[in-house]
């Protein structure tokens, strides 16, 4: 059976549950982008998360999320199939 991050490391119920987690984040302009933004009907939430792993390339990051090494904040574009 492959190994899969979230079986393994727990599914985060709130944002700041992802300091707990292995996040994957991008570097844009030489500026790591580790402050994620959450928003529902009555609240929003910025959290720093604590990357363990970085890219300037957005597929990079998609295909770590893919491959079990951690959490990925994405676009739902991105996401789809």
């Amino acid at each position: 059976m492959p190994y899969l991050y979230l079986d393994d490391k727990g599914t985060p119920i709130t944002p700041q549950d992802l300091a707990d987690h292995h996040c994957l984040a991008m570097i844009r302009s030489n500026e790591e982008l580790k402050t994620w933004h959450f928003s529902d009907d009555t609240q929003h939430n910025v959290i720093t998360v604590l990357p363990k792993r970085f890219s300037d390339d957005g597929e990079v990051i998609r295909q770590w999320a893919l491959d079990s090494a951690g959490i990925a904040l994405k676009s739902i574009l991105d996401i789809r199939y």
